[in-house]
């Protein structure tokens, strides 16, 4: 996975590649925005670029790429909600992991997506994790509604909204794919400005 594989978001891109080069760095990201706007793109792509280490990028051939690409890294966590709500039973998974130093790469990741769906117990419980980490990790979050978000965890982190496409971006995803050009064309002029939903 590679940050040029991620539609638009020019300003998000910039500010990965300077937090890549950084020495003082945010540890915790939020991305919001529109169903299918790519933001677990992004965050799936930045977590590979922070396990590789690279300041240009994820090279795609070390073993933490390899195994990042393999979903087998361990310093790399990726929680998501199991039905409507984001419950308290997946925090006690990063809970449990949360003390253990890298194995592989400077820092561990947890990518949480859709951290608008969980319920208190569960954002109160992660709140903690994000105030003092007990170990490197750095956090990147999604959100469809940022205003659904905890505000103590939105105060604690850098947010980011994620543009909705253009309808030329969403066509030349779709022409990628190799759709049939009218009703790619069809599909992009409905899509609202969501890839995802040109897709479906």
């Amino acid at each position: 996975l590679s940050l040029d594989e991620v539609v638009g978001q020019a300003p998000i891109k910039q500010f990965i590649s300077r937090w890549l080069r950084a020495k003082r760095k945010p540890h915790a990201m939020l991305f919001t925005g529109l169903p299918g706007v790519g933001k677990k793109t992004l965050a799936l792509a930045f977590a590979q670029a922070i396990l590789c280490g690279r300041p240009e990028g994820p090279c795609g051939v070390c073993p933490s790429c390899r195994r990042f690409v393999e979903q087998s890294h361990p310093d790399m966590l990726h929680l998501a909600p199991e039905g409507l709500s984001f419950k308290r039973e997946m925090i006690r998974q990063l809970q449990a992991e949360a003390p253990f130093q890298p194995r592989l790469a400077a820092t561990r990741v947890a990518v949480l997506a859709c951290v608008d769906r969980m319920t208190e117990e569960a954002a109160n419980s992660f709140l903690k994790l994000l105030e003092e980490p007990v170990a490197p990790w750095v956090f990147l979050l999604t959100a469809d509604e940022e205003q659904r978000v905890l505000p103590t965890i939105r105060s604690r982190v850098v947010r980011w909204p994620v543009a909705a496409l253009s309808y030329e971006a969403i066509a030349e995803v779709l022409g990628k794919r190799g759709g049939e050009v009218q009703t790619a064309a069809m599909a992009a002029e409905l899509a609202g400005g969501s890839v995802g939903r040109a897709l479906s």
